[in-house]
């Protein structure tokens, strides 16, 4: 299978630019892949470490998706952190026994189609275009340097690869096409009442002795989470820029000895070719009838008997070059295997190649198109030369300033008034910070709350470490105030339990109604559609599919659980709904979805659906596989 895979992974071209399918391009924490902390790793895979620093990112991600997702109802609390962390490093080992097979498979990119891709992602467009100084921002403000990043880009472009080769390799049949459609696209005859628990609240009343008693056995309901207020100071790179000047010779001098690997375009070649098919192990005899073939070939292309696309498309056992008469488009350095770039650079335009062995076979080679090389001149890139060098200068001095910020925070603990003095900075203060931290501001940065609530903050009143919030950001901290935690008295909610208790009486009520009624209609005593009683509504939204609007998702959820059987009148079931309110459906009848009612468009869409959805399945036991084969060490007392 493995073999499978990494031949369907690997064209004859040296680098396929493929869409993501289930690895996504992320800038934050790509740089950890390639530090580590200064203790030793948590896990180690085959020759691969895994750091705590990584974990602790990882975990950090997923804790900001959990508070992005959850919103105000984000309780960390709730949260186990070790089994969050677990979670965290197994996605880690699973990337890097695939960032390993990717590795020694030699899936990679060359160096043209990496700044390719790069100059392709949109998030380092400024004004509609890709911008070298917009590039180095975002990745300094996710703490990554251009080496890393693009390295961690290859790294995942060699996991594309495998991933278009898993993709290759699943077969959907139309028995499959069908068996899906017969499913998502079934239709079933649905008919339900609503019973609403609002109905019911002049019904209940809720005592003192009950709202005591809800407080008494829901105290952890009611804890308000340790907090802090912080004063800091804030040095950012921004400020720096005002100070920062650049002479003329410095911007040429860069110029120079930049010009070659920034401003230059590489010259490329638009190629056609001929390829026969020749084994590796092919012996001399082989070897050289292949040649002969070729060279004859060669003869009736320069003679003028037969044209190169002619001759491409007769003998070529390239089928993809074959039918468009050889054409490969235009190549640049690095992007061809060795053997054929070297052949193909060395040819002027109309020139036709020797035979040229690769690694594919034998190879024809033609230049149709030459464009050489051109660099930009000193003015057009002066601005970006200027914009990079102040970057730098303002780098510099930010971490110089950041040294001696941090010394004399050290070196007065007790106060932030020394700091603020001589570097003209301003004591600011937060508002609360709970040890969960918040959605904005200081209390979203996992290093701020981290150091806010440790020892030395807290319990001994020092001025933090200099926390960095990004790139071009630090803070030094200290509690302003704290409060311990504590359950908010009875009276501070007494009307939110008071909601509750009648939220919860009216939805038992709103049950035992809709409980009630489904019995009687699975007796037959009474037609849905002729209930009339108070808070209990009929809707008829008559065919339904899975996922249709205008009805409430426990309900569709449940008719498409019922078994309703071929020779049966109706299946009935009830069901909660949001709010307290509750419902007793009813379905009379099923049609499984058709593949013929799909036209060309939706098949196609839903065959690469079931293909992505079988890849991402191979992609997983792949993983299996790979982890199987790999010598995996955790560390369990370092996670």
């Amino acid at each position: 299978m493995l073999q499978d895979i990494r031949d369907r992974s690997r064209g004859w071209l040296a680098y396929v630019i493929v869409g993501v399918i289930a690895v996504p391009l992320v800038l934050f924490g790509v740089y950890n892949y390639f530090t580590t902390g200064g203790e030793g790793p948590v896990a180690e895979v085959g020759d691969q470490e895994i750091s705590s620093r990584q974990v602790s990112n990882a975990y950090q991600r997923q804790m900001a998706q959990l508070r992005q997702m959850l919103g105000e109802n984000f309780d960390p609390g709730m949260i186990d952190e070790q089994t969050m962390r677990r979670r965290a490093l197994e996605q880690l080992i699973d990337q890097a026994v695939l960032r390993g097979y990717a590795r020694d498979a030699g899936l990679r990119i060359g160096d043209a189609a990496l700044g390719q891709l790069i100059r392709s992602q949109e998030v380092f467009f400024q004004d509609g275009a890709f911008s070298r100084e917009r590039y180095r921002q975002v990745l300094a403000e996710n703490q990554l340097s251009p080496e890393a990043y693009e390295q961690d880009l290859r790294v995942r472009q060699g996991i594309n690869q495998l991933q278009q080769g898993l993709s290759e390799s699943v077969v959907v049949t139309e028995a499959d096409l069908a068996q899906m459609v017969a499913l998502e696209r079934q239709r079933r005859a649905l008919a339900f009442l609503r019973v609403t628990a609002k109905a019911f609240t002049d019904q209940v009343s809720v005592s003192e002795a009950e709202i005591e008693a809800f407080y008494q056995d829901n105290q952890a309901r009611f804890q308000q989470p340790e907090r802090v207020r912080l004063d800091y100071v804030e040095l950012t790179m921004d400020t720096l820029a005002a100070q920062t000047e650049i002479s003329e010779d410095e911007l040429r001098e860069r110029y120079e000895s930049v010009k070659g690997e920034r401003f230059t375009t590489p010259g490329s070649r638009q190629v056609s070719h001929i390829l026969l098919d020749v084994p590796g192990d092919a012996g001399e005899e082989a070897l050289q009838a292949a040649r002969q073939k070729l060279n004859d070939i060669r003869a009736s292309i320069t003679s003028g008997e037969a044209s190169f696309a002619e001759m491409a498309r007769k003998h070529s056992a390239d089928p993809g070059s074959a039918e468009q008469g050889g054409d490969l488009g235009t190549v640049r350095r690095g992007e061809m295997v060795p053997a054929f770039e070297e052949a193909a650079f060395a040819l002027d335009e109309g020139e036709i190649s020797e035979p040229v062995r690769s690694d594919f076979g034998l190879h024809l080679i033609k230049v149709t198109g030459v464009s050489p090389a051109q660099t930009e001149p000193f003015e057009a890139v002066r601005d970006q030369l200027e914009a990079d060098l102040v970057e730098e200068r303002m780098a510099n001095r930010f971490y110089e300033l950041g040294s001696e910020v941090a010394n004399v925070a050290y070196e007065s603990p007790d106060s932030l008034q020394p700091v603020a003095e001589q570097f003209d900075l301003e004591i600011r203060t937060t508002d609360w910070i709970p040890r969960g931290g918040t959605e904005d501001g200081l209390g979203s940065s996992d290093a701020v709350v981290e150091a806010a609530f440790s020892d030395e903050v807290l319990e001994q009143r020092y001025n933090s470490q200099l926390l960095e919030l990004s790139g071009r950001r630090n803070v030094v901290v200290r509690v302003a105030a704290h409060q311990p935690p504590r359950t908010r008295p009875l009276e501070d909610v007494r009307e939110q339990i008071e909601q509750a208790l009648i939220r919860r009486k009216t939805s038992e009520m709103a049950q035992e109604t809709s409980r009630s009624l489904l019995e009687r209609l699975e007796a037959g005593e009474l037609e849905m559609q002729s209930v009339e009683q108070p808070g209990v509504s009929f809707e008829d939204p008559g065919m339904v599919q899975r996922g249709a609007d205008g009805v409430p998702t426990a309900v569709l959820d449940a008719a498409f659980r019922l078994q309703v059987a071929a020779d049966s009148a109706a299946a009935y079931d009830s069901t909660g709904l949001s709010g307290g309110d509750h419902a007793v459906l009813r379905v009379t009848s099923v049609e499984d979805g058709q593949l013929a009612e799909l036209d060309e468009e939706a098949r196609n869409s839903l065959r690469e659906r079931l293909r992505s959805m079988r890849t991402r399945a191979a992609l997983d036991s792949l993983v299996a596989t790979l982890r199987a084969q790999t010598e995996i060490t955790i560390h369990e007392n370092r996670l």
